[in-house]
């Protein structure tokens, strides 16, 4: 998608100069990129892209880079953190956090880019190392039957799942598609929800947020250590 034509005070780049930027620094961390797919809107002349990355955030869920870039929208660009479980037959997602490049496109534009990328980078790293931890604790913590009803209601009312997906997060929960979701534990119930995301992936960022600050409530420390109690 070319970009559009400059005037004195904005100065728009080529989609690609963007995604190539951003691949550049992530190769620079020593994370290796192990495939990529792309998307764009010709009319807005916006551009999506995500990189897999050779690291997991938990067993079997990959890390993902994604961006988005826009020389319209103020909200030019962001990276996102993504986590897609990549087990037989379950694509489940997850964005465990986001990243916004505050930047118009003046003239300094892609002066400044690199740097902002690198933060954003740095910060998109902190987050992974503090999801993986997160999953580890969810994968010890154990969850009743009605403890986990309890999460799905608090869930709608919080608007991590909207009321048509209850059943499915209810279903996912009560007869788990996949074998390493058995476990009747706080990451089997996360992975109840990301299963039912699926419908809507432009609201996981949203949803996830949500959910994760609901379920990091659960396991604070000073808080008892079995949920179903």
């Amino acid at each position: 998608v070319p970009a559009p034509k400059g005037t004195r005070t904005h100065t728009p780049i080529e989609n690609k100069v963007y995604i190539d930027l951003v691949a550049q620094l992530i190769s620079e961390k020593d994370w290796t990129i192990t495939a990529a797919t792309y998307a764009s809107s010709f009319e807005q002349g916006n551009c999506h892209f995500v990189f897999q990355i050779d690291r997991e955030l938990a067993p079997g869920v990959n890390m993902q880079i994604a961006g988005h870039h826009s020389n319209i929208k103020m909200k030019s660009a962001v990276l996102y953190l993504q986590g897609e479980n990549q087990g037989a037959n379950c694509t489940n997602m997850e964005v465990v956090g986001e990243v916004q490049l505050r930047r118009k496109h003046t003239p300094r534009i892609l002066l400044e880019l690199p740097e902002l990328i690198h933060k954003a980078l740095l910060r998109l790293d902190e987050l992974a190392a503090k999801h993986q931890n997160r999953m580890e604790t969810y994968m010890h913590w154990w969850v009743s039957d009605e403890k986990a009803s309890d999460l799905m209601i608090k869930a709608l009312e919080n608007e991590a799942i909207p009321s048509t997906y209850i059943h499915d997060v209810l279903q996912e929960w009560r007869n788990p598609s996949h074998e390493s979701f058995q476990a009747r534990n706080l990451y089997s119930l996360y992975n109840c929800f990301t299963a039912a995301w699926r419908k809507t992936p432009a609201s996981t960022p949203k949803r996830s947020k949500i959910l994760l600050g609901m379920f990091d409530e659960v396991t604070d420390p000073y808080k008892p250590t079995e949920i179903g109690v």
